[in-house]
């Protein structure tokens, strides 16, 4: 039974896996499929997944197919590889006939499409519900081992005063006991019609500083009450918009201080926790699963938009380069420049995986 279980649980997850990189992927290269038929470049396939064929059909120039392995896709376009033998009548329609903008504008439309996509996903959850905290001092939950708990507490206490200082907001009160330094505090408590005192010493646990850093805070172990909001489209839309600034804001500056090392690398999730995530996301409900979505898309398009050759950001530098220099850049160049990002995209790879299994065999 119980290997059964872990079995569905397996193919659970693996199946959630694949609908999110499949649905992300499908994103990402419409986006470069939809930029370079409007400047009028012939595609040749689109494909969702690597690998040989297992289904598709040919529409036109274009082979719609779904491939055999199922961890990305790729749009084909005509005269993308410059040692394609191509037709002077072909030569209009070619990728590299065309100007560096028009170029740029089909290697830049696949991220912005994983963060419109994102958008789109947030204004559903927005519209969906989402909980909220309720600024009100009253526990809704205790976490095991910490002094709340231990000292006694419950879900539901309304936390009246703090060493005699009234509290009247949530905030307020975690800001009281932050500022503790670890000496015991008096709790005055509400449970139901009774009035009841505690002394709880906080302890040290970590959390997110403004700065997007690990940091040290005196707390005991409780957490607010929520609620559900749900929102009006219009509400939803501008909700969603800075949602996606926002995480597209705190990512970057992530990826900046892991490279200064104020963030510790093996933070980098690889598929494996993607793949646990997802299906933990998926049980959780549409809206649960939608802004997890959302948050892949961010940094899927974020990660494509990274300066490395071989990546959507590396075409994007070549142009912008040779646009500066008025000529192309070598061949010579380029096929050295993508063999390191390829080799750095690898390990990239492997680095992952390796925090991936890491956390299996040693979660804490």
């Amino acid at each position: 039974m119980d290997m059964a279980i872990e079995t569905a649980g397996f193919f659970s997850t693996a199946g959630y896996f694949i609908i999110v990189l499949g649905i992300l992927v499908f994103v990402h290269e419409l986006g470069h499929f939809l930029a370079a038929k409007s400047m009028g470049v012939r595609i040749l396939k689109f494909s969702l997944g690597f690998g040989p064929k297992l289904i598709g059909k040919k529409v036109g120039h274009t082979d719609y197919m779904i491939s055999m392995l199922p961890l990305g896709g790729y749009v084909k376009m005509l005269g993308e590889n410059p040692y394609d033998e191509i037709t002077d009548k072909e030569k209009s329609e070619s990728f590299l006939a065309q100007n560096n903008l028009k170029k740029s504008v089909i290697v830049v439309s696949g991220p912005l499409f994983n963060f419109f996509f994102a958008v789109f996903a947030y204004w559903a959850v927005f519209m969906i519900g989402v909980s909220v905290p309720v600024d009100v001092p009253v526990v809704g939950s205790l976490s095991d081992g910490f002094p709340a708990a231990e000292a006694g507490l419950t879900a539901g206490d309304r936390i009246v005063s703090i060493n005699g200082e009234a509290v009247k907001s949530w905030e307020g009160m975690s800001e009281m006991i932050r500022a503790s330094g670890g000496n015991a505090v008096e709790l005055k408590v509400l449970r139901g019609d009774e009035e009841m005192v505690f002394s709880v010493t906080p302890k040290v646990g970590e959390g997110i500083g403004e700065d997007f850093t690990p940091k040290e805070y005196y707390m005991i172990g409780i957490s607010p009450t929520f609620e559900l909001k749900r929102y009006g489209p219009i509400k939803a839309i501008d909700l969603g918009l800075k949602q996606t600034g926002m995480i597209i804001l705190v990512t970057f500056k992530v990826i900046g201080k892991m490279f200064s090392g104020d963030i510790p690398l093996n933070n980098i999730g690889g598929p494996i926790l993607i793949a646990q995530v997802a299906g933990e996301a998926g049980k959780g409900g549409l809206a649960h699963f939608l802004g997890f979505l959302a948050l892949i898309s961010i940094n899927l398009g974020i990660l494509n938009l990274l300066p490395v050759p071989i990546l959507d950001g590396g075409h994007l530098l070549f142009f912008i380069i040779e646009s500066v220099i008025r000529r192309p850049i070598s061949l010579k160049v380029k096929e050295v420049a993508l063999q390191i990002g390829l080799l750095l995209l690898v390990l990239l790879m492997i680095m992952a995986f390796y925090f991936d299994i890491a956390r299996i065999i040693s979660p804490g």
